[in-house]
């Protein structure tokens, strides 16, 4: 392989350009990545609050009345089963 010396300036410059540009390139892509990421565990985040509130709203008076089958706040738990990212519910 010849040395880096030997090229001629159009090579040199060819392989700069070519090497900024990869650079750049992976720069933009690992910045994209990191946002796009954060940006999902944000939302996802703000979903599963959001759904805990309302299952803790609806909940509310099965357990303030003290009621014993709790069918309502079962049902309400029941609900929330579709979900994923819920992995264990419990009143």
């Amino acid at each position: 392989m010849r040395s880096y010396l030997d090229l001629s300036i159009r090579q040199k410059l060819q392989s700069i350009v070519m090497i900024t540009s990869a650079v750049a390139l992976l720069v933009a892509s690992v910045a994209f990545t990191l946002y796009d990421r954060s940006t999902f565990i944000r939302a996802k985040t703000q979903d599963l609050n959001a759904s805990a509130k309302m299952v803790g709203s609806n909940s509310t008076a099965a357990l303030s009345f003290g009621d014993a089958n709790r069918r309502n706040s079962s049902s309400n738990l029941a609900d929330s089963r579709h979900l994923n990212e819920i992995f264990f519910d419990t009143l």
